[in-house]
C-alpha cells in the first residue's frame, strides 16, 4: 500500500460508522442544544476505541498512527455539525482505495509457497520441558 494511503486513509468501515453516526447526531444536536452536544462528545469519545482498534489490526496502521486517527476521527465526529462527515468520508474512500490496491496487487502476485517440511516433532510455545 503507498504510503500517501496507509497515511490519510482510513478502514472504509471505521468511515462508515463514523458517517452513519455522525449524521445520526447531527439531528440530535440541532434538537436538543448544548444537551445534544455533550451526548455526540461523549459518543465521538467512545467511538474512537473500536476505530483504534479497526486501524491497528484491520489497516495494519502503527499504535500512534492508529490512535492520532482514532483521537482525530472521534473530535471530528463530536463537532456538532455535519461537516467533518467530508473530511471522514474522503479518509474513508482513500483506504477503501488502498484496500482495494493492495488485494489487487496480493492476488495478481501471489506469494509462493514453501515445499512441506518432513514431519518432524515440533515444540509448541505451551510445551514446557
Amino acid at each position: 500500500m503507498s504510503r500517501f494511503l496507509q497515511l490519510f486513509g482510513i478502514h472504509p468501515l471505521s468511515a462508515f460508522a463514523l458517517l452513519t453516526v455522525d449524521l445520526m447526531l447531527f439531528g440530535n444536536d440541532t434538537l436538543l442544544g448544548p444537551a445534544g452536544w455533550l451526548i455526540s462528545s461523549l459518543v465521538g469519545l467512545a467511538l474512537t476505541i473500536p476505530v483504534f482498534l479497526l486501524q491497528r489490526h484491520a489497516y495494519h496502521d502503527s499504535t500512534p498512527l492508529a490512535l492520532s486517527k482514532a483521537l482525530l476521527l472521534g473530535i471530528l465526529t463530536a463537532i456538532p455539525t455535519a461537516l467533518p462527515s467530508t473530511i471522514t468520508g474522503t479518509s474513508g474512500l482513500l483506504g477503501l482505495a488502498g484496500t482495494l490496491k493492495h488485494y489487487l496487487d496480493s492476488k495478481n502476485n501471489p506469494t509462493p509457497t514453501p515445499p512441506p517440511a518432513e514431519k518432524t516433532q515440533q515444540k509448541n510455545w505451551y510445551d514446557v520441558h
